[in-house]
């Protein structure tokens, strides 16, 4: 059975690894307290890729996320596979202790170490030596989705699924507006016209929240009384459910053989 993960990076480089096959003098950030910790330098990644001991993509955007689905000696199914553009192919990955990490390369670790900030996923294969093939469907899943998932929506759909999406993102703006604005404006409002104008616009800002937070809640009620509000988000769901953005396929290596295949791999969106 194929076991999906997902993996996040800030540095555009997402890493799916063994911490036991990562040797001690790898140049990882040695604070593992750190919020947004360094990533490998660019001759660590071709050093720690060419031996074998990490497979890394480098997906070019500031924030790459991605939904891995890892294989292990399963041919994944026809639609995905030929879907799929191939990116490594007969690369080696070393899993000495048969746990993998899918997390950004910033947040690599040795083994026995574990980074705070960190929400590395987990997938457990028997352990060994195994030939790597990665196929991308980003690129695939960005031209289709759309044809895909609206092919068969009404126009009351379509209009619903902008208005819940305008509505979604109100909310998770308001996230940081209330960590970072709201006490700046409330802040400067008291200091300039004294405690009650501070006091009002703090006032303020809570009957915002207040509503939009209800409004959710309003919302959720009406997507459960009326399916068509929420029927083009069900579809998005299974479209990403039948299509993940990379598909990992390991195959245990039965004999001594060498590769020169580096386990790196460059997606380009198009």
């Amino acid at each position: 059975m194929p076991t999906d993960v997902t993996a996040a990076s800030r540095h555009e480089h997402l890493a799916l690894y063994d911490p036991a096959a990562i040797p001690p003098d790898l140049p990882v950030d040695p604070d593992l307290d750190a919020q947004d910790p360094n990533p490998l330098p660019a001759s660590a990644i071709r050093e720690v890729t060419s031996r074998g001991e990490a497979l890394i993509l480098h997906i070019p955007t500031e924030d790459c996320e991605a939904t891995l689905r890892v294989f292990v000696d399963e041919d994944p199914p026809q639609p995905i596979a030929g879907r799929g553009a191939v990116v490594v192919s007969g690369a080696r990955l070393k899993v000495p202790s048969g746990t993998l990490k899918a997390d950004g390369l910033e947040f690599m670790t040795r083994s026995g170490e574990v980074r705070k900030h960190s929400e590395a996923e987990n997938v457990a294969v028997p352990p060994g030596d195994y030939e790597v093939e990665v196929r991308e469907l980003m690129s695939w899943k960005i031209r289709h989705r759309q044809s895909s998932t609206r092919s068969g929506a009404t126009p009351r759909e379509k209009v619903a699924h902008r208005l819940v999406t305008v509505y979604t993102w109100i909310g998770i703006v308001l996230i940081p507006g209330n960590v970072l604005i709201a006490p700046i404006i409330v802040g400067g409002l008291w200091q300039a016209r004294g405690w009650r104008s501070g006091l009002a616009a703090a006032s303020l800002i809570l009957v915002i929240d207040a509503i939009v937070l209800g409004g959710f809640w309003l919302l959720d009620s009406a997507q459960k009384r009326f399916p068509a509000l929420s029927r083009i988000q069900q579809s998005d769901a299974a479209f990403d459910q039948d299509n993940p953005d990379i598909v990992v396929v390991l195959r245990r290596r039965t004999g001594a053989a060498s590769t020169s295949t580096s386990a790196f791999g460059q997606i380009l969106l198009k």
